[in-house]
């Protein structure tokens, strides 16, 4: 299996994104032969740019348009939060099957929001010229800090 994984840290001071690749439709590594294209990243042509491209697109979207602002809302303890995310390319480019689990649901109704924002593909992963889907993993941790919250009241 191959994973496609951008844990997104949500917090004041940390946020970091990396990229590993998950099963595509019963494809292994090797029969990837081109992987799927974020647009603005055409002008690369080697996969490992162009994943590097993908990751930094995908990690600046989820941290400008996550609403941060709902943790303070909900009482979750101090400490890293997670919330794991999987999401389909399919063979049209499009972010498909967005599954989400977190430790609440406005957390994990604001991840399938932040996921559906991903725009098509400029091209979907290829295997033999032929369109292939590919399943992504997106984990997005942050920290949640009460001491705010407490100092306040």
């Amino acid at each position: 299996m191959r994973f496609l994984f951008f844990p997104i840290f949500l917090s004041t001071v940390l946020l970091q994104a990396q990229i590993e690749e998950i099963d595509s439709t019963y494809y292994q590594w090797p029969a990837i032969e081109v992987f799927p294209v974020y647009p603005g990243c055409d002008s690369l042509k080697r996969d490992y740019r162009l994943k590097k491209c993908m990751n930094a697109k995908i990690r600046t979207l989820i941290s400008k348009n996550f609403d941060t602002l709902l943790f303070r809302s909900l009482d979750l303890p101090d400490g890293l939060i997670k919330i794991k995310t999987f999401y389909e390319i399919d063979t049209l480019g499009k972010v498909t099957n967005i599954k989400v689990s977190g430790p609440h649901t406005k957390l994990e109704e604001e991840a399938k929001r932040v996921i559906q924002l991903i725009p098509r593909m400029s091209k979907p992963a290829t295997n033999s010229l032929k369109p292939i889907s590919m399943i992504y993993r997106l984990p997005i941790y942050f920290n949640v800090n009460n001491s705010d919250k407490k100092e306040k009241k």
